[in-house]
């Protein structure tokens, strides 16, 4: 029994979604260094916006402490930059994990004052990805991956790297459920949300909506009440369902669609990409390659039927013609 459970823990899973996690990820964080690449020097420098002091040095870790000159936090941005793009094609998926892990983390304690709450949650699941292989698929590294796991794939060494990546993967699904949990729970307890009009509230704050939201809040007052609640609903049950095949499609649907009504409606781009590349992680490598075979048999039938639909017409205009 033990040794089937070893086994069965032995067993690389998530090898797709976390692949795919590496590369919405590896754009989100380019997406960051390049959205802010004019003003970096105001947000994250000593010339700017903030001073670091030296308390603050003392107690946050951070390649830009070392030094305040201009010209050295424009040599870390721009390796930061670099890494990133090679963490983002899979090439040398532990190294490149590593320093991208340690180049974001020194520019996220940095950015605490235009932070929106996704780059906490990235920052959490980057570490735990560190233990991960991310490079299975999508990769300059599959290839080699994939002829050496052939070799090695009953080694003790394979195997325990296999447990280190499918835990390292369960604990980022399991701090996307606490997320949705906690979040659902104050939603719960504030009194906007129990009486459905926080979406309203929201509409009325100009930082933090923009004229779609504004528009539906204004002509269909019943949307707003009904995406409060099933804000709350579908947050609260997310946890409780994953773990269910046939709910799990509908449920990480659900949860795409409120992100991208935050992103559209409220701005929030930043966020809503990373809470949206994170539920990549949620399906395992079975349901993804199902996926692919009926997007390839959907595809297929609509190239069939279109075809048909082609000589059909050519038919009946060569005979409209005769």
């Amino acid at each position: 029994m033990l040794s089937r459970f070893r086994n069965y823990l032995a067993q690389e899973r998530f090898l797709i979604g976390a692949s795919l996690l590496r590369i919405a990820s590896g754009f989100i964080i380019l997406y960051i260094y390049l959205i802010h690449y004019d003003q970096r020097h105001f947000l994250w420098t000593n010339s700017g916006v903030n001073i670091y002091t030296d308390n603050f040095k003392e107690n946050i870790y951070s390649l830009y402490n070392l030094s305040d000159s201009l010209h050295y936090f424009d040599i870390i941005y721009h390796l930061g930059i670099i890494v990133t793009i090679f963490y983002l094609i899979g090439y040398k998926g532990r190294l490149f994990s590593i320093l991208n892990y340690v180049f974001f983390y020194s520019i996220y304690v940095r950015m605490y004052h235009i932070g929106d709450g996704g780059d906490n949650l990235l920052t959490i699941c980057l570490f735990f990805l560190l233990f991960a292989n991310c490079t299975a698929y999508f990769s300059i590294d599959s290839y080699k991956y994939h002829s050496l796991q052939k070799k090695r794939k009953h080694t003790f060494l394979s195997q325990l790297s296999s447990i280190i990546h499918n835990f390292s993967v369960v604990f980022c699904i399991v701090q996307l459920c606490i997320v949705y949990f906690t979040s659902a729970s104050y939603q719960i307890m504030g009194e906007m949300w129990q009486n459905g009009t926080a979406i309203y509230y929201i509409a009325q704050v100009n930082e933090y909506s923009r004229p779609l939201l504004r528009f539906i809040v204004n002509n269909f007052p019943w949307a707003a009440i009904l995406f409060t609640y099933a804000s709350i609903i579908i947050k609260i049950a997310f946890p409780f369902t994953i773990m269910n095949a046939k709910l799990k499609p509908f449920m990480v649907g659900g949860i795409v669609f409120f992100h991208l009504g935050i992103g559209l409606g409220m701005g929030l781009l930043t966020f809503s990409s990373i809470m949206i590349a994170i539920e990549l992680l949620v399906f395992t490598d079975e349901e993804y390659i199902k996926l692919k075979h009926y997007v390839h048999r959907f595809s297929r039938k609509i190239f069939l039927l279109s075809k048909r639909r082609r000589r059909t017409f050519g038919y009946r205009h060569f005979n409209f013609k005769r």
